[in-house]
């Protein structure tokens, strides 16, 4: 696999996970995302994550894809340097980012959020 990829198996998907996260997550707030992480076992790879967008937040689905999207392109961009952190303290973390802007934010806001979010995670 590709370092720079971000590959379906990569993605967290499990609902009971998600919940969890909800739950009993650790967060971070960097605008205009919140992430709630937490560490796990089991997983093939050092980080799992996935995006939410509120529909009360941005109302038009186009509008809530497009976020996700770029969010992605910019976590795909730095996890490599979250993998090599997490390998090298042998932990393995399941992330969500959540986010929280009523309007659609620039992508390279996204990104420095992005960044500042993975750095104190790692």
């Amino acid at each position: 696999m590709k370092k720079n990829s971000f590959h379906k198996t990569e993605k967290l998907k499990s609902r009971k996970s998600i919940e969890k996260l909800f739950k009993e997550g650790s967060v971070h707030k960097a605008y205009p995302f919140i992430l709630l992480y937490q560490e796990t076992e089991n997983s093939e790879f050092p980080a799992l994550m996935t995006v939410a967008v509120p529909k009360k937040q941005i109302r038009n689905a186009v509008d809530r894809n497009l976020i996700k999207r770029r969010t992605r392109e910019a976590y795909r961009q730095m996890k490599n340097d979250l993998y090599i952190s997490l390998e090298s303290q042998n932990k393995q973390v399941e992330l969500l980012f959540l986010f929280q802007s009523k309007q659609i934010v620039a992508y390279k806001t996204i990104e420095k959020s992005i960044k500042k979010l993975l750095s104190k995670i790692s």
